[in-house]
C-alpha cells in the first residue's frame, strides 16, 4: 500500500475501507407543554393533568454502515444510518366513586361522564433511518465532514383511555392512533479532534 494524502504523514492505506458504528442511546422525554390541561376531573375539578404525564426514559439503539470511496478511503463515504427510540409509554389509573369524568365532550358520554375507575395508557416508538454522502477535510487530529443525504422520520403515537361504571356496569374505551411520517433532503456538517 501506498500512502494516501495525509498531511500528518501517517500511514494509511489507499483502498476503500468499510466501517460500522454502534451506539447505545438512553432519551428523556417531556411533554413541552406550558399550560395545564386536565385528563380527569374529579367532582368538577382536576385530578390528572399534562402536567402528571411524567414520560419515562426510553433506551435506542443508533446504527450506521459506511463505505470509504476513492484513493483516499478516509475523504469521502457513504453512510447509512439507523436510529431507534422505542417504547415511551406511561399509564396512569384514577380512583372514584361515580364522580369520575373527562372533559370536553367526551366527557359528556357514560361512563366517560361518571366513571368510578379511568385508565390511560400512552406508547410512541421513533424510527429513523438515512443515507448520506460524506465528505471530508483532515488536518491532524481535527476532523470535518460534510454530508448531504435523504433522511425518513417516523413517529407513532398510541393513547388509550378506558372509563368504568359499576353502577351501570358501563365500560368505555377510547383509541387514539397517530402515524406521522418525515421524508426529506438534508444537508449538515460534523467536527472530530
Amino acid at each position: 500500500c501506498e500512502p494516501c494524502c495525509d498531511p500528518c504523514g501517517w500511514k494509511r492505506c489507499c483502498t476503500t475501507d468499510c466501517y460500522v458504528l454502534a451506539e447505545a442511546l438512553y432519551y428523556q422525554r417531556s411533554n413541552g407543554l406550558d399550560n395545564e390541561q386536565p385528563l380527569v376531573l374529579q367532582g368538577g375539578v382536576p385530578v390528572l393533568d399534562n402536567d402528571n404525564l411524567g414520560l419515562e426514559a426510553a433506551p435506542g439503539v443508533r446504527l450506521t454502515l459506511g463505505k470509504g470511496l476513492g484513493p483516499c478511503a478516509r475523504s469521502s463515504a457513504w453512510e447509512v444510518s439507523y436510529l431507534g427510540l422505542f417504547d415511551f409509554d406511561d399509564s396512569w389509573l384514577v380512583l372514584g366513586n361515580d364522580d369520575l369524568a373527562m372533559p370536553g365532550q367526551l366527557g359528556v358520554l357514560n361512563p366517560f361522564a361518571t366513571g368510578d375507575r379511568i385508565t390511560i395508557d400512552y406508547d410512541s416508538d421513533l424510527h429513523s433511518i438515512e443515507a448520506n454522502c460524506i465528505k471530508c477535510a483532515e488536518l491532524c487530529d481535527d476532523r470535518v465532514e460534510f454530508l448531504t443525504g435523504f433522511r425518513y422520520l417516523s413517529l407513532r403515537e398510541r393513547l388509550r383511555i378506558n372509563a368504568f361504571d359499576v353502577i351501570e356496569n358501563g365500560d368505555g374505551d377510547y383509541n387514539l392512533d397517530t402515524y406521522n411520517d418525515l421524508f426529506g433532503l438534508q444537508i449538515g456538517s460534523r467536527y472530530r479532534r
